[in-house]
């Protein structure tokens, strides 16, 4: 983890914030994770917040193709690290890029992955 910093890293737009609790059985029923990893969901994470959505509806800045919007999710950790493997899995939920902010013990670390478009349907489905 890094060193502790402000209490936010960036200033969001008030009007991207979303601040809604993203339920491990979302992802379980999109990503299919197998057993052992669905035990380190439950070991390393607390839980998981989508914090922003980063898109033209809320900081009116054009998308550009193959990103339509950006997510921002915040992930409470148990440990002071989590497995790539277990991020891996969200992402693979969600059909936009995501930026994880990690939190733990008072600390903050934003993590991102090169993510291809989505070749699923928005909704997921």
């Amino acid at each position: 983890m890094v060193s502790k910093p402000p209490s936010t890293l960036f200033a969001w737009p008030r009007q991207a914030k979303v601040d809604r609790p993203v339920a491990e059985t979302k992802i379980y029923a999109h990503a299919k994770p197998s057993a052992a990893l669905r035990a380190m969901f439950v070991e390393q994470m607390e839980n998981i917040t989508w914090a922003y959505k980063l898109s033209p509806e809320t900081i009116n800045l054009p998308a550009k193709p193959g990103v339509p919007e950006i997510e921002v999710f915040e992930v409470a950790l148990k440990l002071p690290d989590v497995s790539h493997s277990v991020l891996r899995c969200i992402e693979k939920a969600i059909p936009f890029p995501i930026l994880f902010v990690l939190r733990y013990d008072g600390h903050s670390q934003p993590i991102a992955a090169y993510k291809r478009p989505s070749q699923q349907p928005v909704g997921g489905g």
